[in-house]
């Protein structure tokens, strides 16, 4: 099984790809790209029998009824614009549950700069549903939605600070953890990157999230209906070794 992750931002130069092939015995981590354009993207996600991208997939029901309105000049007055009104708006069904499941809170797609990398993937999912490759929001069509801080907290190796250039040593630790659940990893020589880019660890963790959701060791939408409009977030339910080569 060929197995790609995108760590997805607005900006290519913060946008990483990573490939494996998930082998009987062993993991290949075949390829590591940073700065990865469209095209790109794109390529890894058609060439990959399953992929794993982190970056929101729609937008709130609620927060789409509301602009439409207000757009229309249609919009009902409420008695109420504070917190409770606009939470909805601002956090799909999957935001709100993996912030209420896995104490990790997902950036809002319409109220936070990660609408801007939403709006870059919306226009790479509709190139992809044109060449044949369709992104089902729910991930039915083997591209998923990921969050790799929840991966990781599902997984027991609690995303402590790894970001920035200044935290490699705490990516390679957690890198040491992943490798002795998984095994048998195959590095290909690419384990330095993936510790020096925290945008390749993310998207080594998206890849690996993919493999879970593929044999169905991730969190089922609540309503279908919903996350075939907003999204939703595939989080492991299963320790890691779970997806460990020949387990499954």
């Amino acid at each position: 099984m060929r197995v790609a992750g995108v760590d997805f931002a607005a900006a290519v130069e913060r946008t990483a790809i990573v490939r494996l092939a998930w082998e009987p015995a062993r993991i290949v981590v075949e390829d590591v790209r940073t700065a990865a354009d469209d095209a790109a993207v794109e390529a890894a996600i058609v060439d990959a029998d399953v992929a794993g991208v982190d970056v929101p997939f729609g937008w709130p029901d609620a927060f789409v009824d509301t602009v439409a309105a207000h757009h229309a000049g249609a919009l009902v007055p409420s008695l109420d614009s504070g917190r409770e009104w606009r939470r909805p708006r601002t956090n799909r069904l999957t935001d709100r549950d993996v912030a209420e499941s896995m104490g990790v809170n997902p950036l809002s797609v319409s109220a936070d700069r990660i609408g801007h990398a939403a709006l870059r993937w919306a226009v790479i999912a509709a190139r992809l549903a044109a060449a044949g490759r369709p992104v089902v929001r729910d991930g039915s069509a083997g591209v998923y939605e990921v969050y790799p801080a929840a991966s990781l907290r599902s997984w027991d190796l609690e995303p402590r600070a790894y970001k920035g250039k200044v935290r490699a040593s705490e990516r390679a630790l957690l890198l040491e953890l992943i490798e002795r659940e998984l095994r048998a990893v195959e590095w290909s020589g690419l384990r330095p990157l993936l510790v020096a880019n925290e945008d390749a660890f993310d998207a080594f963790v998206a890849a690996l999230t993919a493999r879970a959701a593929r044999v169905g060791f991730t969190t089922a939408p609540l309503d279908r209906d919903v996350a075939l409009r907003e999204g939703w977030i595939h989080v492991p339910v299963r320790v890691l070794r779970g997806i460990r080569p020949g387990s499954v």
